[in-house]
């Protein structure tokens, strides 16, 4: 699911890109300065939708983070220079950090579980290894049992 999402986020930095590229070179050819700005925008909004692309892999947290910062600054983009292809820029990196926090959210689910037998329970698949965090019921915490050094 992480490179999943990873490639779809982008391939989305790369559209918008090069749609903002292309603004900004006939804002200079044309010599009209909104459009250099808006394009100017776009640009920064599609380095920040690359950031969040990379973060996605590794850091969930702060690839949500970043397309959020990456939406505000298309929604100042398309307030400034009433561009419509601004909002549908900003939906698409709502949509990115959605499923940056779906996926945050599928991996906390996974954690063991500990039931009030003390039986350990899977929450959500088997673990894989003891570096896997286990909860009870009560909210104590029970670490993973050790083996002893010899």
């Amino acid at each position: 699911m992480k490179v999943f999402l990873f490639c779809i986020a982008l391939l989305f930095a790369v559209y918008t890109g090069y749609d903002a590229y292309t603004l900004t070179r006939v804002g200079a050819v044309n010599d009209i300065p909104q459009l250099l700005g808006d394009g100017g925008g776009s640009l920064v909004f599609t380095v920040l939708v690359a950031l969040g692309a990379i973060n996605a892999l590794w850091l969930p947290r702060v690839g949500a983070g970043v397309f959020l910062v990456a939406t505000v600054v298309a929604v100042l983009v398309a307030l400034l220079y009433q561009d419509t292809t601004s909002w549908y820029w900003a939906g698409g990196s709502v949509v990115l950090c959605g499923g940056q926090v779906a996926l945050r959210q599928s991996r906390r689910h996974r954690l063991r579980v500990v039931s009030e037998g003390g039986r350990r329970a899977s929450a959500g698949g088997p673990a894989r290894g003891r570096h896997r965090r286990q909860r009870s019921r009560g909210g104590e915490h029970h670490p993973t049992p050790r083996r002893a050094s010899r």
